[in-house]
């Protein structure tokens, strides 16, 4: 059996990491989108404005 591996790294790199993850899932689901709207799939829908 392989022993348990660790890592030590800085609060701040490790948050640096989070956003490129959370960045990377949404350039992803960006392009899902904009790939949908190349293939028709888009709908359209009226805006609704709503009270400030």
């Amino acid at each position: 059996m392989e022993a348990d591996r660790n890592v030590v790294i800085s609060l701040e790199r490790y948050n640096e990491m989070e956003k490129e993850l959370r960045n990377t899932k949404y350039l992803e689901k960006l392009a899902k989108a904009y790939n949908q709207l190349q293939t028709g799939e888009g709908r359209v829908h009226d805006l609704i404005e709503t009270e400030d």
